[in-house]
Parts: C-alpha cells; sequence; structure tokens
C-alpha cells in the first residue's frame, strides 16, 4: 500500500477501504474483484492501482488501521493493571464490532491474529522493555509471554463473540482477573 499523506489520496483510499468493506458483507470475500471495488468507490483503476496492489492489500490495510486503533489504545493506559488491560481489550471489540463481524462472516477473524503476533511483539521491544508485566524476565524469554498473552487474549475474544458478547464484559474481565491472581 502506497502511504501518501496527500488529502486526495488519503480520500480515496478511505473510499476503498469502504467499497470492499460494504462488499464483504453483502458478497463472499473470495468472490469480490477489484472491478466490483472499483465501482463501489467510484474510483479509476488507476487510483486504485496507486495506492493498492490487489484487494488483499486493501483489506490489509483496513486490518492494518483496527491495529493501530487498537494499539493506541495501549498507548494510552494510564495505568498498568490487568483490569485496565482487559477494559482497552473489550471496548476495542465493542467499539469495532461490525469489523469483527465481516471479518468472521467471510471467515477472515484469523488474518487479525496472524497480524497481532506479529505487531504486539514489535511494541514490546519498541516500548514495554520495563513494563511491569516483563519485570523479572529474563533475555528472550518474554516472547513467550507475549506469545501466550496473545493466543489467550484472541481466544477469550472470539468466545465472547461466538458468543454474541451476551456475557457482561466486566464479569469476564472479574473472572480473568481473578484466575490470573491465584497464577
Amino acid at each position: 500500500m502506497n502511504e501518501s499523506k496527500n488529502p486526495s489520496a488519503v480520500f480515496s483510499k478511505s473510499q476503498i477501504q469502504s467499497a470492499l468493506f460494504d462488499l464483504m458483507d453483502r458478497i463472499p470475500y473470495e468472490k469480490i474483484t477489484v472491478k466490483e471495488i472499483l465501482y463501489e468507490s467510484k474510483v479509476a483503476r488507476k487510483t486504485f492501482y496507486r495506492n493498492f496492489d490487489s484487494k488483499d492489500d486493501v483489506l490489509d490495510s483496513i486490518i492494518d488501521r483496527f491495529l493501530k486503533e487498537y494499539l493506541d489504545s495501549f498507548m494510552a493506559m494510564e495505568e498498568e493493571s490487568l483490569e485496565v488491560f482487559f477494559d482497552v481489550v473489550f471496548s476495542s471489540v465493542e467499539n469495532n464490532i461490525s469489523f469483527f463481524e465481516i471479518l468472521n462472516k467471510n471467515s477472515l477473524l484469523h488474518l487479525v491474529f496472524e497480524k497481532l503476533n506479529i505487531v504486539i511483539p514489535q511494541m514490546h521491544e519498541k516500548l514495554c522493555s520495563d513494563c511491569s508485566f516483563f519485570r523479572g524476565i529474563e533475555g528472550n524469554l518474554s516472547r513467550y509471554l507475549i506469545a501466550f498473552n496473545v493466543g489467550a487474549v484472541w481466544n477469550v475474544i472470539m468466545c465472547w463473540l461466538a458468543d454474541g458478547m451476551k456475557t457482561d464484559r466486566n464479569l469476564v474481565k472479574k473472572t480473568l482477573v481473578k484466575y490470573l491472581a491465584g497464577m
């Protein structure tokens, strides 16, 4: 994806992303063509390819946009606690429920998980080497804790989504915090 800050390019990218997302709500992802994205977004083929290499590249940029918002939420945490951590996780899902529903409908939720396994360790390496969650962990062992945490949190969210988010998130959060405190 081209990372231009030009307002016209930013607008075009947004139109293309929205068009793909709208199409994914109506048509299975694997059946969507670039031609349909062009028709839906009302942008020229040249504009599409100036910004993206393929429809997969568009989807990747949508996931990246969500992950940026998700990670920015963690950066804004004023307190390092499991309660605040889980609040951020559940809020991010609730605020982006259509994102998760459409990806789930198209059997593409695994793409978010795969990206999380890339970006969370990178974020940790840059920003969290002294986070309280990782104090006392020697050398390269923190990567195992990160993998454990990403997988565990992802599975909790998938379970919550599969349940239709019927269980009160605060009850889930309290249960998880109580369990982790007893470890």
